[in-house]
């Protein structure tokens, strides 16, 4: 059991990261969109 709640919570980090970078991803894309819409 010990073994398995392991695996769950290494699987469930992982998926944070990720969400994490894809978040971080779209607010710099999102920074970047708006400044150059501003420039233009």
């Amino acid at each position: 059991v010990k073994e398995r709640l392991r695996n769950l919570v290494n699987v469930y980090d992982k998926r944070a990261q990720h969400i994490v970078y894809y978040m971080r991803n779209v607010f710099y894309s999102e920074k970047w969109i708006v400044a150059h819409a501003y420039r233009a």
